[in-house]
């Protein structure tokens, strides 16, 4: 389909208030990790200058370089949420759309993933730049995957309560439409047709906000029972 959906002024709003609590919430969430980050190194020298044997200090030390290590990895997903929220500072001549890609399926991957949804890449094409500014670009390719992910959960779910498998794949690449790169994101409806069908985009936020975005800016956002089409300008 190919329509264009307004943003409400509550919309908006809603939006600006979002990004100032997750602002908040990644500030908040980061002061316990660098405390158990902490607390685990002080842990850990202790061990080491212990009278337990070598093998209860190398059983203690592996588990305490196992929260070390996820605690790291949860570090590394705040700063990613704080550089997406900051977005870009300045607008840049072109915005590479493949490294885009690459930046948020890391960001998003593990929640994928936990969901039991496999994010397949296939290679993607030569494709130009857009004159979008970088955060733009972050926040339409986020949304596009919000909704992919919420379409196959849906029907997923429907398969579940129908008792029939279902195989929750999310298939992404980058493809070059006559000068423009399109970001093209496809799943399988699977068995149950029609009634599988995800609600309506007018009723999800995300994609109305994106939809509108590209619209105003000259680009274009499709979607099919077991499709979104991004289309750059």
């Amino acid at each position: 389909m190919d329509k264009i959906y307004d943003l409400s002024q509550e919309d908006v709003l809603h939006l600006t208030a979002l990004r100032e609590v997750i602002g908040g919430f990644t500030h908040e969430i980061a002061q316990p990790l660098n405390a158990i980050m902490i607390a685990s190194q002080i842990v850990q020298l202790g061990v080491e200058r212990s009278a337990l044997s070598n093998e209860e200090k190398a059983f203690i030390i592996q588990r305490l370089e196992i929260v070390s290590s996820q605690v790291r990895r949860a570090g590394h997903i705040i700063d990613g949420i704080r550089k997406f929220i900051r977005g870009s500072s300045a607008q840049t001549a072109n915005t590479d759309v493949a490294g885009v890609l690459e930046s948020v399926c890391g960001l998003m991957g593990q929640q994928l993933s936990g969901r039991g949804i496999e994010l397949v890449r296939q290679p993607d094409a030569s494709v130009p730049t857009t004159p979008l500014e970088l955060r733009t670009v972050e926040c339409l390719v986020v949304n596009g995957l919000a909704f992919a992910r919420d379409a196959v959960e849906t029907i997923g779910r429907r398969h579940a309560e129908a008792g029939i498998s279902f195989n929750k794949t999310l298939t992404v690449r980058l493809l070059d439409d006559d000068g423009n790169c399109v970001f093209n994101i496809r799943w399988n409806i699977g068995d149950l047709s029609t009634e599988a069908h995800v609600e309506q985009p007018t009723d999800v936020f995300g994609l109305a906000a994106a939809s509108s975005v590209l619209n105003s800016l000259g680009g274009r956002l499709e979607t099919t029972a077991g499709a979104i089409v991004i289309t750059f300008p």
